[in-house]
């Protein structure tokens, strides 16, 4: 835009505008109007790039692994195998990009899992389960080859570092490009943590799983890189982008305080839909509150996301195809895939980010330091 066309306003500066918001605000204060958000953040109402100045994630920090954008993983609640196999068929066929099995059937054995994922390429679909059992009825359903490209991550964490341990060099020697464990915020997020606390526990959480199996043997690279992240997606927008996008430099500089090169200290990072701010009645107002969640987390970058079906979890196969088409609409006609970090410039979205950043790092730091209290040989994460 031509410079010219400004020509005849007389420039404002940051005073001026200030200035004005008083004279409008008659006798009430500036200070009533800044927000204060649950993390302790104060918002100002007319906020500008020199007050909040704030240094940017480093280039390959921003965006996700996906070049064509991210995994979108819908659950699907069934339990029998054969009708499963029916829905995720379909959901693969439209749209569907990866295959999640939290939700999925009760697999009591490996010929249930065989039934429900009849006719389906894994080679070509990459495989979200918590259950540890998949990995095993895979192996005994399906290929060597087909096991060899098998991506994903299925498994989660536990206290038994040294069966933790033998599963990860079995996945290493299986699939070398599989997740093997799966740390989320489900619970706290459900329970009312805030987008600080969050960060937190995944920091602490991977930092225990790392501590654990380095204590047998395993290099540091091989277990940051088999480590996959999930964040619950909150109902603040601002706030939620900066979540998913400080948690990638938290985790760089968590996972590099252990040695971790610089290709194992990039995130691999699922965003879900939450719980705690849907509705059952009427239950139409969650589709507008999973596509406001959907769009911060795209914003963020983010590898792959499961938006649960606006009337959760009484869902069919008609609500599970308008969430899984809301991700869709985004990444085909809102075309957010097209940018690397879309949120990335924005100089209010970069100061949150980092002011997030640091109050998460701060509540990391002041759980290693209880940790060592009780433990003095504890290895603090500084």
């Amino acid at each position: 835009m031509s410079a010219d066309l400004f020509a005849e306003f007389a420039p404002s500066a940051y005073e001026d505008w200030l200035a004005a918001l008083r004279d409008s605000l008659a006798s009430a204060d500036l200070e009533s109007l800044v927000t204060r958000t649950a993390e302790g953040i104060r918002i100002h109402p007319l906020p500008h790039p020199e007050a909040y100045a704030a240094s940017r994630l480093a280039g390959w920090l921003r965006g996700g692994r996906s070049n064509g954008g991210w995994q979108i993983a819908q659950e699907i609640n069934i339990s029998e195998p054969r009708a499963f196999n029916r829905a995720l068929l379909d959901a693969l066929a439209n749209g569907q990009t990866a295959v999640a099995l939290d939700a999925g059937p009760r697999l009591q054995q490996s010929a249930d899992l065989e039934l429900a994922l009849a006719g389906i390429n894994l080679a070509q679909y990459p495989v979200f389960a918590a259950d540890a059992a998949v990995f095993d009825g895979l192996r005994a359903t399906r290929s060597g080859p087909e096991m060899a490209r098998l991506r994903g991550c299925i498994g989660s964490s536990s206290d038994d570092y040294i069966a933790l341990a033998e599963r990860f060099s079995v996945v290493e020697a299986v699939s070398p490009a599989l997740g093997c464990v799966g740390i989320n915020t489900v619970e706290q997020h459900a329970n009312g943590a805030d987008a600080a606390q969050e960060l937190a526990f995944v920091l602490a959480a991977g930092a225990e799983v790392l501590r654990g199996l380095l204590g047998r043997g395993l290099a540091v690279d091989t277990v940051a890189s088999r480590l996959h992240i999930t964040l619950c997606i909150g109902e603040d927008f601002f706030m939620q982008i900066a979540k998913f996008r400080a948690v990638k430099s938290l985790w760089a500089q968590m996972t590099r305080a252990f040695g971790a090169s610089e290709a194992a200290q990039r995130i691999h990072l699922h965003a879900r839909s939450g719980a705690r701010n849907k509705s059952q009645e009427p239950a139409h107002n969650n589709l507008l509150r999973l596509t406001c969640e959907a769009l911060a987390a795209a914003l963020a970058g983010i590898d792959s996301m499961t938006l649960a079906a606006f009337d959760a979890p009484a869902d069919n196969e008609f609500s599970r195809r308008l969430s899984r088409n809301i991700q869709l609409i985004l990444q085909h006609e809102a075309q957010i895939t097209r940018a690397i970090d879309p949120a990335g410039g924005s100089w209010h979205v970069e100061w949150l980010t980092d002011e997030l950043g640091r109050r998460a790092w701060a509540a990391f730091q002041r759980m290693e330091s209880e940790r060592r209290q009780q433990d003095p040989g504890w290895r603090e994460v500084g």
